[in-house]
């Protein structure tokens, strides 16, 4: 909640599941991406989970894992639900900053378009 309120924009936490800092190796490192962030990714759960979840309610967190030799990734996404005390701590604060979200949200996808010939005869 404080990074959403630090930014004032929807984001999301993202962490490396074979990454550890060096030192706090029993702890994962986050990051914090924004939409205006995500959006370059061209990919659309990414982009559709930032920009439609409630901030205020619940935080969202993207776990990844690259493959052994970095060809893929595989990654998990969860939403936690941000505890009542905290919303109530912040009220006032979250408040202004949803009110003053963006109402729409861009979603910026790469198409893949097939093109299939057609046979015009000899």
């Amino acid at each position: 909640m404080s990074k959403f309120l630090q930014t004032r924009e929807r984001g999301a936490l993202f962490t490396n599941a074979d990454f550890r800092s060096t030192i706090h190796s029993n702890e994962p490192a986050f990051d914090w991406l924004t939409f205006d962030q995500l959006q370059p990714s061209m990919d659309r759960i990414l982009q559709e989970s930032v920009a439609f979840y409630d901030p205020a309610v619940e935080v969202l967190i993207f776990v990844f894992l690259p493959s052994e030799n970095g060809n893929s990734v595989a990654m998990w996404r969860r939403k936690i639900k941000v505890p009542s005390n905290s919303r109530l701590t912040f009220s006032s604060e979250l408040s202004l900053v949803m009110t003053a979200l963006r109402k729409d949200y861009v979603i910026h996808v790469n198409e893949c378009v097939l093109f299939t010939p057609t046979f015009t005869g000899y």
